[in-house]
């Protein structure tokens, strides 16, 4: 079943400055859905990403 998430947290850019990221995703669990949110900020240019909340928000 798949389930809605709120994915937020932080990581660099190339300049060196923190930016945070927030995230709306559909995935089957909250360990996949914070993997494609890694992979999203890191196709994005960020480095050292912490995620900092994952919410499962009913659909």
């Amino acid at each position: 079943m798949r389930n809605h998430f709120h994915i937020t947290g932080y990581g660099v850019n190339k300049r060196g400055l923190t930016v945070g990221i927030n995230y709306r995703l559909i995935s089957s669990c909250s360990r996949e859905a914070t993997a494609h949110a890694i992979n999203k900020a890191q196709h994005e240019g960020l480095s050292d990403i912490r995620i900092t909340r994952i919410m499962e928000i009913p659909a």
